[in-house]
């Protein structure tokens, strides 16, 4: 038996009220108020289900009807009404918080998260209020043409970001199986959008030949900063890196710092690996002069209380703001491949990045040997230490 316009109006009884073809209406009381709203059930799989079409003091019979009808059709396809209504609901900006908190124990730092963030709200804040489900190409080529062939990285980190956010709607259902990702560039993108053309930015970093100097320099200087400055250009290692680091990571009778996978750069589609760095004589100085002056010796951090930002504040003021941490790493790669006979593939290894094919890299994966690494960074720990005179006879050694 159907309701009537007028029982919908009237009736009181909490309960659901059955009008045919699974469109029920709900009758709720609380505090003495009636409350009336309208509901579609359905059984999938052995589970009752059921998704809500409106209040009833704002729905008719009527179009509550018509909804019923619409839902029944969407069934029969295929559909599932439950999922179609939350990818209503799912808005780029949600899922996009969503993709960052998934993505947040992969990320050596904070840091990169607040980046991510940046970038899809100040950049793609046109996207945030819209249905991931509903992000076309013309949406994305709203957001990256007016940073495009005029500020590259940044455009280029956007479009990989908002690609990785859709992805990830895509893998929850929010978005159809079989719908191409209008942010990827590789087969879509490419053939709408002229490449990029200039020089990527990169870290200024001070000469190589002013590094001994440098080097001398901080060590002049009072305070944890400066000492977090002079390990981090030794070891030619991250600026994270070295502002986390902890005393249990140091194995000073074997002369290596073991970095954890935790804290190495993540690389996509691969598993994070822990970093090793041999300490030459002048980095294992510095670490001792550390603890010497730690009053909690005890403690896990080498620089406990350290702000994350104070080492690079302390660089900015000592040089004019024209050099960064980072930099120290080009340093240490520019004095390689100048003043050594160092292979090419041997520094990138002491600067943890990739290198050569995936296949050589499977081969070496159970390597370690860091003998040749450790000739690397004693050259390099002598350079910045010693005299100029002295500084030709180790560095232009090759590795045996």
């Amino acid at each position: 038996m159907t309701l009537t316009a007028r029982q919908v109006e009237t009736i009181r009884k909490p309960g659901r009220h059955a009008d045919g073809d699974n469109l029920y209406l709900r009758v709720s009381e609380r505090d003495g108020r009636v409350s009336k709203s309208w509901v579609f059930m359905w059984k999938r799989d052995g589970r009752q289900r059921e998704i809500g079409l409106g209040s009833a003091a704002t729905v008719s019979l009527k179009t509550a009807r018509e909804l019923a009808k619409a839902t029944h059709d969407k069934i029969a396809k295929g559909t599932d009404p439950l999922k179609e209504k939350r990818a209503e609901k799912a808005t780029f900006s949600k899922i996009a918080g969503q993709c960052i908190e998934s993505l947040r124990d992969t990320w050596a730092t904070a840091k990169t998260a607040d980046s991510w963030r940046y970038h899809l709200t100040h950049h793609a804040g046109s996207l945030g209020d819209k249905a991931v489900r509903d992000i076309d190409t013309a949406d994305i080529l709203g957001v990256l043409k007016p940073l495009w062939g005029r500020k590259i990285d940044t455009a280029d980190k956007l479009r990989a970001r908002i690609a990785r956010v859709l992805d990830f709607a895509k893998a929850h259902g929010l978005r159809p199986a079989d719908s191409q990702n209008p942010a990827a560039w590789d087969g879509h993108l490419e053939n709408i959008l002229r490449p990029q053309e200039g020089d990527t930015k990169h870290h200024p970093a001070v000469p190589y030949a002013d590094m001994p100097a440098f080097v001398t320099r901080l060590s002049a200087m009072p305070g944890f900063s400066y000492r977090g400055l002079e390990l981090l250009a030794l070891t030619a290692t991250r600026y994270s890196q070295v502002h986390r680091a902890e005393w249990a990571e140091f194995d000073f009778e074997n002369r290596l710092w073991t970095i954890p996978a935790a804290r190495c750069k993540k690389r996509k589609g691969m598993v994070r690996k822990a970093h090793v760095v041999p300490l030459s004589d002048a980095a294992l100085a510095v670490l001792k002069r550390i603890r010497a002056e730690l009053s909690d010796v005890a403690g896990k951090k080498l620089f406990p209380g350290m702000g994350k930002e104070r080492m690079r504040k302390d660089l900015v003021v000592l040089t004019d703001g024209k050099y960064v941490p980072h930099g120290f790493r080009s340093s240490f790669s520019d004095w390689a491949a100048d003043r050594t006979a160092f292979p090419d593939w041997l520094v990138e290894e002491c600067l943890d990045h990739l290198v050569g094919t995936a296949v050589r890299r499977a081969y070496r994966r159970g390597a370690q040997d860091f003998s040749k690494r450790e000739k690397v960074f004693a050259a390099w720990g002598g350079y910045l230490t010693r005299s100029a005179a002295n500084d030709k006879v180790t560095a232009l050694r090759a590795v045996q």
